[in-house]
């Protein structure tokens, strides 16, 4: 009989589609995550911003879990990779050449490359404020809350409070 097959309730249905719906938004930020670590600094804001925009326009439309899991897998990482890149092209300036240094306007003068790994760092710090401050609401209700905002405040500690003393030291030496 056609009563014997089961029948699904629309709350599962819905479960599947969120579920659905978190795995293919986790895929597109994953694919543009590899994108904010190029070389070429248009394509790493240009991905940069586009993770941002992209949670902008659909946040209000993800679960907890998948918020939980933006901060996680996509927007830590991301500053992560970034702070690693940095350290990584920090280099002392006596071995820059005189057309690979730029001055900035409340620091020191720095080599082109690293003025622009620093810059793709605050746009992406910048872009994480907007986030919390837009959907704080929704963050709030996530299951990591405290330990999502422990974490973002710890990297705003190491990336201007820790990193400018650092600058400060390093500049007197020049």
């Amino acid at each position: 009989s056609i009563h014997s097959f089961p029948t699904r309730r629309s709350s599962d249905l819905e479960n599947d589609n969120e579920v659905a719906h978190g795995e293919l938004w986790m895929f597109l930020l994953h694919q543009l995550l590899s994108l904010c670590q190029d070389s070429r600094q248009e394509v790493r804001d240009g991905a940069i911003t586009t993770i941002f925009r992209s949670i902008s326009l659909y946040g209000a439309s993800l679960s907890k879990a998948t918020w939980d899991a933006t901060f996680w897998e996509i927007i830590f990482p991301l500053v992560a990779s970034l702070s690693s890149a940095i350290t990584l092209h920090n280099h002392d300036l006596s071995e820059a050449e005189p057309n690979e240094l730029v001055s900035q306007v409340n620091g020191p003068t720095i080599r082109l490359i690293d003025k622009q790994w620093d810059d793709s760092k605050t746009l992406a710090l910048t872009s994480v404020g907007n986030v919390f401050f837009e959907y704080l609401p929704k963050i709030v209700k996530t299951s990591r809350y405290e330990e999502t905002w422990a974490t973002f405040i710890g990297i705003l500690k190491r990336s201007f409070i820790d990193r400018k003393s650092t600058r400060l030291n390093s500049s007197h030496q020049y």
